[in-house]
């Protein structure tokens, strides 16, 4: 559901490159531009784009001043005999509250528009069994996404790293279509949501969804793949130098798991207050970098 290329040392150093044999060995079907995807200018991120061996789809990213989208609003995919459509949906915030240098030449809008997303829910339909959103607008705005535009069957929803163990569901009400099922599995491959449907048409044409859902944490009891860690290990020594120093070390749990207040907001609030004088400290939600366990510090972390 996008942001795949940034929040670490490795996509600073190359521009997120090095991200990029690791996507590919992930065996995903599709992805969304998500916004922290254009820090290096949309250019770039094009550049890596074509450089994934999974298709973006992103229904409301345009040429400045055109109705002319950068990538393919969606794709028709075939599963277990299912023809599922999948639409994708990036954050409208890379030209409004994000720096001038993330949109260039683009522009982002909500997708809502009566061209948009209604518009191509009626022409995917044609086509598929299964209609899916992959989004970064965040888990409220997709909520109302689903209450506006019936018809779509899930809803894959990033931006916001909410965890839900279970689908938020809209109710499809007197619509022919059905429910729609939210997923959103948390944030920075620390959860994998899966989802198992067993659909069934009634004769009134409606999809009867019948599912089962489990969010998987993923720590180390769950083995690494040999081939992926290898590239990893590659990648971590030609920069142990840098990486491996130690600065000190951290007596709690750092973390930003909390919607108001985290350890890690308090504890660059605390570096704040050490080194400047001010009546009041201030933190935007720190949102790089995973969870850090107390112990020693490094470069790395």
């Amino acid at each position: 559901c996008g942001d795949a290329f940034f929040g670490s040392y490795f996509t600073q150093i190359d521009q997120g490159a090095a991200l990029l044999p690791f996507l590919n060995a992930l065996g995903i079907d599709a992805s969304n531009g998500g916004h922290w995807e254009y820090y290096y200018g949309p250019e770039r991120f094009l550049e890596l784009a074509r450089a994934l061996n999974y298709p973006l789809y992103a229904l409301n990213v345009y040429k400045k001043g055109t109705r002319t989208r950068i990538f393919p609003p969606y794709g028709i995919f075939e599963k277990a005999g299912v023809k599922i459509a999948v639409l994708g949906l990036a954050a409208t915030i890379v030209d409004d509250s994000m720096p001038a240098s993330f949109a260039g030449n683009l522009e982002f809008t909500d997708g809502i528009a009566a061209d948009e997303l209604p518009a191509l829910l009626p022409e995917v339909r044609a086509q598929a069994d299964l209609i899916c959103l992959i989004s970064h607008m965040g888990l409220p705005q997709d909520i109302a996404i689903a209450q506006g535009n019936p018809g779509i069957d899930i809803i894959f929803s990033g931006h916001t790293h909410d965890r839900l163990w279970q689908p938020a569901v809209v109710t499809g009400g007197n619509e022919p279509y059905g429910d729609t099922l939210l997923i959103s599995a948390g944030f920075s491959g620390s959860f994998i949501g899966e989802l198992q449907l067993q659909l069934e048409r009634t004769p009134s044409g409606r999809l009867h969804k019948q599912f089962s859902y489990r969010l998987h944490v993923i720590d180390e009891s769950i083995p690494a793949d040999s081939t992926v860690q290898q590239q990893l290990d590659t990648l971590l020594e030609q920069h142990k130098a840098t990486l491996t120093p130690t600065l000190g070390t951290v007596t709690t749990d750092l973390h930003r798991m909390l919607t108001f207040e985290s350890t890690m907001d308090n504890f660059l609030l605390l570096c704040m207050q050490n080194t400047y004088r001010a009546d009041l400290y201030v933190s935007r939600a720190w949102r790089f970098c995973p969870p850090k366990p107390k112990g020693v510090l490094t470069e790395q972390d």
